[in-house]
């Protein structure tokens, strides 16, 4: 199984692209970071999209199927008009119950290359979202998805959730989805470079998300937004589904943000408090101490520059030696696309450092990078992404190179790929995988 994800994830590269749509505040997810879209399609639950600022990606690599339809755009006058003799409510925010859906269907074949083996496998995907939303005023509105997919016949409600506008100004939400905070790109998404992606560093591999909400989308949420001044004040409360007990107040976790735009550059104050030591949740070491962050994004010479600091704090009265900090994870990247050139090309460039102090390794350096090409060849239907991933104490890591061509057949994009990892275990001949596939995309 672990192949073929291996390969679908290095097709994928490609064709997923950068590319995410923005909802509108009054639908999706009211989050204020942009999430990379080239999450691998397994990823259970899949990884919703953000409310972000507009990211200089949004288009790349964007043609017609790629487009997903969850978020519907608000009715206008003339639709208002069409259900009035059935009575509705005559107002332009009004949508009745509204069912769509997205469906990918991937059939390809792989090969993996060791120093001394070879194998090959056949595999074929299935992934339908099923979509549905309704809106009786500006005020409410609900939205839910419904996700069913092959090889593991899984279903299961990937969010269900209101939003509610309060006196004009605070926007509410509640329910089952993902909640994205944080600005950075490509660290905030390690399963474009690993399937190991942990909150813990209970093992050296394991990476800490640098979106402190990334286990939003497995938990039940109430989402309260404000804006203030230059910016939004935020607060998230959060709570395991699944759970039959009744709920102590050492159950919830608790996440606030304030984001403000000074002097052209939007600075992110957040910070998260996890179950309390006294919680069912937090027994048998599952404990987690409260996470502190800051953070900062601005254009400089047409780059999108930005910069984080994530601490998780293991004693505050000991915040002046080692023994006040789990861990200090810093990143720092910058971002750039070209859009008035053919083909279009976008780049992004992370690096990241991990301090943890009672680790086995103290210190961690790591570089990511991804970059694209889109709208080439002669009928401007080809795309070409390369993701890198290194970490520098190993001297390990891996590479990632998709193509795509979109619509050689109606619906039907035609993907390769190619992935190598090298270090670690794979040292000194580096393990390749080689895959290629047909996948066919239908929204409805």
């Amino acid at each position: 199984m672990r192949k073929l994800v291996v390969a679908v994830v290095c097709m994928c590269l490609c064709w997923r692209g950068f590319a995410q749509e923005e909802p509108s505040p009054t639908e999706g997810d009211y989050s204020f970071a942009g999430e990379n879209a080239l999450a691998g399609v397994l990823e259970e639950p899949p990884v919703e999209e953000a409310f972000a600022d507009e990211d200089p990606f949004a288009d790349l690599f964007t043609v017609a199927e790629d487009v997903s339809v969850e978020n519907q755009e608000p009715v206008t006058p003339n639709s208002v008009a069409a259900t009035e003799e059935k009575e509705e409510p005559k107002n332009f925010f009004y949508k009745p119950l509204t069912f769509s859906g997205h469906l990918e269907a991937q059939v390809g074949v792989s090969g993996e290359f060791k120093q001394d083996e070879a194998d090959a496998t056949g595999f074929l995907l299935f992934k339908n979202d099923l979509f549905v939303s309704a809106r009786t005023s500006k005020n409410l509105g609900m939205s839910g998805t419904l996700t069913i997919q092959y090889p593991d016949f899984s279903l299961f409600v990937k969010s269900l959730y209101f939003d509610y506008l309060l006196l004009d100004k605070v926007y509410v939400s509640g329910g089952k989805k993902t909640i994205n905070w944080g600005y950075v790109q490509l660290f905030s998404d390690m399963s474009i470079f690993t399937f190991d992606f942990h909150y813990e560093l209970t093992q050296e591999k394991k990476y800490i998300p640098t979106n402190i909400l990334s286990d939003s989308g497995s938990m039940i949420s109430l989402h309260v937004q404000v804006p203030v001044w230059t910016g939004t004040v935020s607060g998230v409360m959060l709570y395991p589904t699944g759970r039959k007990s009744v709920p102590s107040i050492h159950d919830f976790t608790f996440a606030g943000s304030v984001e403000m735009t000074v002097w052209e550059t939007a600075v992110n104050v957040f910070g998260r408090k996890n179950p309390s030591a006294e919680s069912e949740l937090s027994q048998n070491g599952a404990y987690k101490p409260p996470v502190l962050g800051m953070e900062f994004k601005r254009t400089l010479l047409g780059n999108d520059v930005y910069g984080q600091v994530v601490v998780a704090v293991q004693d505050f009265k000991s915040l002046e030696s080692q023994a006040g900090y789990e861990s200090v994870v810093s990143t720092a990247g910058f971002y750039r696309y070209w859009d008035g050139i053919i083909p279009k090309v976008g780049i992004n460039l992370e690096y990241q450092h991990v301090y943890t102090p009672g680790g086995g390794r103290i210190h961690t350096h790591k570089t990511a990078f991804l970059g694209g090409l889109s709208g080439f060849g002669s009928k401007k239907n080809m795309r070409f992404a390369l993701a890198w991933n290194h970490e520098y104490m190993t001297d390990d890591g891996n590479l990632k190179l998709g193509f795509t061509v979109s619509n050689v057949l109606p619906h039907a994009n035609w993907n390769a790929g190619l992935e190598m990892v090298y270090g670690g275990e794979f040292s000194p001949v580096p393990k390749f995988t080689l895959a290629t596939s047909v996948t066919l995309l239908m929204d409805y």
